[in-house]
């Protein structure tokens, strides 16, 4: 297991099973977040991913033991939103925590909510945000879209568009910079990992399921979204059965970026 100190975070790895995945830690309070990054997951490196939250998530980390998790390095054509939830157990599992509560952004709220479906026992919470359980008209647009710029290895059209449309505040200028300079190493790599994520976000329908969820959740929807649409996180409140619908005007992809929904997720988990 590697580790490699920035300020009070923690970046490390774990191997198990010929699985090798990279996430960050942060925070000393006694309860376990754990967070699942979107899609940038496969553009952004984790370390870096983890500073944004870090920043973002300061006022937590009193109370809160903060683990963000990439996807696993090198996955196979075919792997799955679900795929991907029984990854993060094993990880879970191999650290040895027992009682978490998960939060899920964008495509990390697709793996999370086969999480609470497969892997419920030591779920406290959970928070799902800007995400889907089938597929929208918006979101069916944007990811094929997304997906045929990255089949073309067209990485720079790539980038401008996933930052436009993640983060219509413009606070994401962070994402540009630090894709684009990835983009000059490992970027036909990087771009298979997109991929495979990205069919992996067309392919995810777990609408049908989520009436089996009993975790508390949150579910946070923007009404300016323009990946997954304003009406996917309505569609899952419908179907959770013990789930708090939170939705807001003016945001658009980029919850991290407001204020109000910041303490609403913190409220959510101190409740």
């Amino acid at each position: 297991m590697g580790i490699k100190s920035k300020t009070d975070r923690v970046e490390k790895s774990i191997k198990i099973n010929h699985m090798d995945m990279d996430y960050v830690v942060f925070g000393s309070g006694e309860e376990n977040l754990i967070i699942i990054p979107g899609l940038g997951d496969s553009l952004t490196p984790v370390w870096q991913t983890g500073g944004e939250l870090y920043r973002q998530l300061k006022d937590f980390t009193s109370s809160f033991r903060i683990y963000v998790f990439a996807r696993k390095k090198d996955l196979p054509p075919g792997f799955t939103t679900r795929d991907m939830a029984d990854d993060l157990y094993q990880a879970l599992e191999s650290l040895g925590l027992t009682n978490y509560s998960l939060f899920g952004l964008s495509q990390g709220g697709m793996i999370a909510q086969y999480f609470a479906l497969d892997h419920s026992h030591a779920l406290r919470k959970l928070i799902i945000a800007v995400s889907l359980s089938k597929p929208t008209d918006t979101s069916q647009k944007t990811f094929e879209r997304w997906h045929r710029m990255s089949v073309q290895g067209d990485y720079t059209k790539l980038i401008v568009d996933t930052v436009r449309k993640s983060c219509p505040s413009g606070k994401c200028s962070w994402f540009r910079k630090v894709t684009s300079f990835f983009g000059a190493f490992g970027r036909s790599k990087s771009l298979n990992q997109f991929i495979i994520q990205s069919e992996a976000c067309m392919n995810h329908h777990s609408h049908e399921e989520l009436h089996r969820i009993k975790t508390p959740t949150l579910i946070i929807g923007g009404m300016k979204d323009e990946i997954v649409g304003h009406k996917a996180a309505s569609e899952m409140a419908e179907n959770i059965p013990d789930s708090v619908l939170k939705e807001y005007q003016y945001m658009g992809h980029d919850p991290l970026n407001h204020k109000e929904v910041i303490k609403d997720i913190y409220r959510f988990l101190n409740e």
